[in-house]
């Protein structure tokens, strides 16, 4: 069977395989969120199952692998000690601001990569859902600094009605109120963006966007942002 009709099914790949046609490369991240990818397993501290990073001796650059099917991997590591199978979404979690760049389905025709810059967007995205509890209003991690940024990237996008500082399982959220209509990947990003310089030192802030429900809930923990 040919590979065209192996994959046609596979989101991924068939993202990627367009960006080698010189089509779009805004589908390849999304793609990737929603699939399930194998890569290299190393162990944590504490003995867990964990992505592993390799330094490239020849750039020095630190990699990430994955890929779309246990074949791929076999092929591209035949004595590999072992593999890690997991959603998109959890190893673009993982590896985010500990590589340079990840690469995926490496040694095949529609292989792709995503840079650090790219992964700290998808990460961003990946970290947005509409399904996530409220859990309590503002930590210590909400300083003026960080209410500051959140305040100036809701006052230049119309699209966002309002803004609070929670945290989402005892994570450090962003939740955002958009207007009825309004471009949620571009309120993401402008949020995003301004908090950029403040995620550089190693904080990690995620971004919701509410539902009616989460709105509630957040109201409940005072005035918006605006």
């Amino acid at each position: 069977m040919a590979e065209d009709e192996q994959i046609i099914d596979d989101p991924l790949r068939r993202a990627l395989r367009e960006v080698r046609a010189g089509g779009d490369k805004q589908g390849v991240g999304p793609a990737l969120l929603e699939s399930t990818v194998i890569t290299l397993a190393g162990r944590d501290g504490d003995g867990e199952a964990k992505p592993t990073v390799i330094r490239r001796q020849e750039t020095g650059l630190l990699e990430v692998v994955a890929f779309t099917d246990q074949q791929r991997a076999n092929e591209w590591g035949p004595k590999a000690e072992g593999w890690l199978t997991l959603p998109g979404r959890e190893l673009v979690l993982a590896v985010e601001g500990a590589c340079d760049r990840l690469l995926i389905d490496p040694g095949a025709a529609h292989s792709g990569f995503l840079s650090r810059e790219g992964l700290h967007e998808l990460a961003t995205l990946a970290r947005t859902t509409t399904r996530a509890e409220i859990e309590a209003p503002q930590g210590a991690w909400a300083n003026r600094r960080v209410a500051e940024a959140v305040r100036g990237a809701v006052a230049a996008d119309d699209g966002i009605v309002g803004a609070w500082l929670v945290e989402r399982e005892r994570f450090p959220t962003v939740a955002l109120h958009l207007a009825e209509g309004a471009d949620e990947g571009r309120a993401i990003k402008a949020v995003a963006e301004a908090l950029r310089p403040l995620a550089a030192g190693g904080a990690r802030l995620a971004i919701l966007l509410l539902n009616e429900e989460q709105r509630a809930q957040a109201e409940a923990t005072g005035p918006p942002l605006q």
